[in-house]
């Protein structure tokens, strides 16, 4: 019987503390964005109802090295000079994707591709103090 209640324990802790990345090889950024994992390692806002992210738009392309986020902001780094800031603060109806205008009102909330210094002006006038973190 303990053995049934330890495997049970063990499944809850993997489910609560990251299934997804666990799972599926990504991390959850919120607003529907997530890390994903696949070579190169990339941003992308997920326009699939599945558990695991297998379909969305590119907001950082492929080789982030470094991320961080936070209710309302995702920042990441491309290898040694690539700055991006997504704006999180938005809602968008995922009926049809050939609505016009739509992929234009996602793109306006993605700052990038950023220099070091445009990236610390636009976060500093942003007030944005998420931290980088590495990627997995």
């Amino acid at each position: 019987m303990k053995v049934h209640w330890t495997i049970f324990a063990c499944v809850v802790l993997i489910v609560s503390s990251g299934c997804q990345e666990w799972w599926c090889g990504e991390v959850a950024l919120g607003n529907n964005f997530a890390l994903v994992s696949d070579k190169p390692i990339q941003i992308i806002y997920c326009t699939s109802e599945n558990a695991c992210c297998d379909s969305g738009w590119p907001a950082v392309p492929g080789g982030v090295t470094e991320y961080g986020f936070d209710q309302r902001w995702i920042i990441a780094k491309r290898g040694d000079s690539e700055y991006w800031i997504i704006d999180k603060d938005f809602e968008i109806d995922m009926e049809g994707f050939d609505v016009p205008g739509r992929h234009e009102y996602y793109d306006s909330h993605i700052i990038g591709k950023l220099s070091e210094s445009e990236f610390i002006h636009i976060t500093d006038s942003l007030n944005i103090e998420t931290i980088f973190r590495s990627t997995p």
